[in-house]
């Protein structure tokens, strides 16, 4: 408690009697996984045909043009996705975790 020894610094059983903030718990409760698993993915899965679409448009234009539409498909929902995200995990003003589709329901 708010027991202090006589020279004002408290004890170890009254720091160990103390609740501990426990933010990273906290959070990581609140962090929808599945939510943050598919914005992931998609941000990968998206990047990774997009560099490949990029690519192969060297040698087959049309082919490479519907890789990078995919890629275009997967990464955009993924990268707002995960901005959002990760601006809710850091308490960033503004970004809250509602206000991304949530697939944890």
């Amino acid at each position: 408690g708010l027991m202090q020894s006589f020279d004002g610094i408290t004890s170890s059983a009254e720091r160990a009697s103390r609740p501990r903030p426990r933010r990273r718990l906290e959070i990581a409760k609140r962090l929808p996984p599945k939510t943050t698993a598919a914005a992931i993915g998609l941000f990968a899965i998206g990047t990774v045909l997009l560099l490949v679409g990029l690519k192969v448009m060297r040698s087959e234009f049309d082919r490479g043009v519907a890789i990078v539409v995919l890629g275009a498909l997967t990464f955009i929902p993924g990268s707002y996705a995960s901005v959002q995200l990760y601006g809710a995990f850091q308490r960033w003003p503004g970004y809250s975790y509602d206000q991304i589709p949530s697939y944890d329901d």
